[in-house]
């Protein structure tokens, strides 16, 4: 497009401020001012002013503004407007226009840029896309190529790892056959054993488990609190010194049951006992076990049996009795 130079003209009374790089001939002065946007500038009648091959001249005896124009420039008076038009010829860009033009070029050569870029990267992960992040993934060896290779040296090959898993095999079956047996017993070998040993030979000794009954004789029952099955006399804090059977059954470290059961010398046979250790403090004291023969069926069992001496005395006859004391019971049979 034209880039078009207007030149305002008129009296000077009546020029305004001119734009920035706007001209005015005053027509009554013969001066010639340019603006700036606040103000106007005389220009000194003695000197030309070029416009690229264009000179506004005023050596003119008659103070007549010469306007020679160049080439690629149009001078068109306006005698109407009272205005000259300079345009040039040929296309000149505007300021906007070039600078669209650069801003295009800057972002193809951006594009273009990118694409070379991109071309190189062929799609890596943004964590491997700059030369970067490529040489700390490499760990930042120069030399990663010949380390790559000194490693799979180092490694064994899967044809040299078969051949020791094949030798291991063959090691291990070796083994097995030797320690094998060669016969088995008549019966086919006893289920309850292993290795030679019986299930009982693994219990815990010390506690009668797979054997006979520990003895804790003259030991303090209280220390005993663990599961297991003893037997012993003079047995500290036993019902009493006689001989015992003891059945520990332990629940955990608060609570403890023991079961007392007498037998042998300087005891009466076959009489249980049975206390508790509560809350992982104290013993309950022994509660006897009574047995069915020590339950009464009937009354005259009780006879004499209660307050025998004194007390309540308990009386059972077809006759009631000639007199009773305070406390006492009879019971008529009829």
């Amino acid at each position: 497009m034209s880039q078009i130079i207007k030149i305002k003209r008129g009296l000077k009374k009546d020029l305004t401020i001119l734009q920035e790089g706007e001209m005015g001939f005053c027509t009554d002065k013969k001066e010639f001012y340019i603006g700036n946007g606040t103000e106007n500038t005389l220009i000194n009648k003695d000197v030309n002013i070029k416009v690229e091959n264009s000179i506004i001249s005023n050596d003119n005896p008659n103070n007549v503004i010469e306007l020679v124009a160049g080439n690629n420039i149009n001078i068109t008076p306006d005698e109407t407007n009272n205005k000259i038009t300079i345009s040039l010829k040929n296309n000149v860009e505007t300021k906007e226009e070039s600078q669209a033009k650069a801003n295009t070029a800057e972002s193809n050569a951006k594009i273009y840029a990118d694409n070379k870029v991109a071309s190189i990267v062929n799609s890596a992960p943004t964590t491997l896309d700059t030369l970067q992040e490529l040489a700390k993934a490499l760990g930042d060896d120069p030399n990663f190529a010949t380390t790559i290779t000194n490693m799979v040296a180092s490694k064994e090959t899967p044809q040299g790892a078969q051949q020791k898993a094949n030798i291991a095999e063959g090691n291990a079956k070796a083994y097995a056959d030797s320690i094998k047996p060669t016969t088995l017993p008549a019966n086919g070998g006893n289920a309850n054993t292993l290795d030679g040993k019986h299930v009982n030979d693994f219990a815990p000794s010390g506690y009668g488990l797979g054997t006979m009954a520990t003895n804790i004789s003259s030991m303090d029952l209280n220390n005993y609190k663990i599961t297991g099955f003893f037997r012993g006399s003079n047995v500290i804090n036993a019902p009493n010194t006689g001989w015992f059977w003891f059945i520990i059954i332990g629940h955990d470290t608060g609570w403890t049951n023991q079961i007392a059961i007498s037998y042998g010398a300087n005891n009466i046979g076959n009489i249980m006992y049975s206390r508790i250790y509560q809350n992982a403090s104290s013993w309950t004291g022994w509660n006897r076990i009574a047995k069915t023969t020590d339950i009464p069926t009937k009354l005259s069992q009780f006879a004499n049996d209660i307050g025998a001496g004194s007390g309540v005395k308990i009386t059972t006859s077809v006759n009631s009795p000639s007199a009773i004391n305070a406390g006492d019971f009879w019971y008529k049979i009829i």
